[in-house]
């Protein structure tokens, strides 16, 4: 008897390793599966610009990282003691223009340098609907709690979602011709306009990210969403808020991902890494017994015979628990 149905994920004509850039883009999806990969070593660029969850709004942070230009003051806003910019995520905010632009153009900037070398760019989308700026007549990233009478909520139809995201290809590979690029749609719900709202937003999406991998050349679609709602397909899957995946969930759609985008010997350094950071996770109560020169030895065994460095993180530990 079955109890699940399953998503088909048809095999991708690359795979991703320690040794290649990945970039991740978009909605707090990408951040979990980045912050996944960089547990794991990977060399990772995670959102430049902070979270992003409309199509117009990546289109505009991949300008921001593909074209070679300062942010200036005449890009901030301020309010609340806060300097800040519309498509930029409130971490990046501060009390002084010159902090603000700081941390900004330094994000940006260390992004640019690796674009050329980037071998895939994994791009989550969050929402159709997105924030129009009427003063400037302009979409937002992020509205930074300004007054509401500020903006008008629209909607992205299937047809706008396809050229803000076509643009956004080209852009990225303007940089490198050979980027993969893979689109999916985040599994969490946006439920502020209802579930009906919410599922016509994530079928526009769809729909666009699918037509886009279907007519473009190292364009992919990736089904997170998929894998959510029709493998799992329970509440006991999100958080109790009933919005965010759950870390069970999480974990399903990241073994999933792993077998479409990792060879096996790929997915054997990942646990190798994941025992070598267990082992850094532990800490010891005397640091001059047998068991603990036991242990470091089979530490440093275990890092040395590793592919990936952990230099550093093997210092760290040493000065926290030998003493000298």
């Amino acid at each position: 008897m079955r109890w699940q149905t399953t998503t088909e994920i048809p095999p991708f004509n690359f795979t991703l390793n320690h040794q290649r850039t990945v970039l991740l883009l978009g909605s707090c999806f990408a951040e979990n599966i980045g912050r996944r990969m960089a547990y794991f070593k990977f060399n990772t660029i995670l959102n430049p610009t902070g979270i992003v969850y409309n199509p117009h709004s990546l289109l505009t942070t991949t300008n921001l990282l593909c074209r070679q230009r300062q942010l200036v003051n005449a890009d901030l806003q301020h309010a609340n003691n806060q300097f800040f910019s519309y498509d930029f995520h409130s971490r990046f905010s501060a009390t002084t223009a010159e902090l603000a632009l700081k941390s900004m153009n330094k994000s940006l900037e260390a992004s640019r340098e690796t674009l050329p070398q980037t071998n895939a760019v994994f791009i989550s989308l969050g929402t159709a609907f997105y924030w129009w700026l009427n003063a400037e007549k302009r979409v937002v990233n992020n509205c930074h709690k300004q007054p509401g009478n500020l903006f008008t909520q629209k909607r992205l139809s299937v047809d706008e979602t396809k050229h803000a995201l076509q643009h956004v290809v080209e852009l990225l590979q303007e940089k490198n011709p050979h980027m993969q690029i893979v689109f999916t749609v985040s599994p969490i719900r946006h439920l502020k306009h209802g579930s009906a709202q919410n599922q016509l937003s994530k079928s526009i999406l769809i729909v666009a990210a699918q037509t886009l991998a279907e007519e473009l050349n190292n364009v992919h679609y990736f089904p997170s969403y998929e894998l959510l709602l029709d493998d799992l397909r329970d509440y006991r899957f999100y958080e109790e808020d009933l919005i965010h995946p759950n870390k069970v969930a999480v974990d399903y759609i990241w073994e999933k991902f792993s077998e479409a985008f990792f060879t096996p010997k790929t997915i054997a350094l990942n646990t190798q890494i994941a025992r070598i950071k267990n082992m850094l996770n532990h800490r010891l109560f005397n640091a001059t017994s047998a068991n603990t020169n036991k242990f470091l030895q089979k530490l440093e065994k275990e890092t040395a015979q590793c592919s990936v460095d952990f230099t550093s993180e093997l210092l760290t530990w040493k000065q926290l628990n030998i003493k000298n």
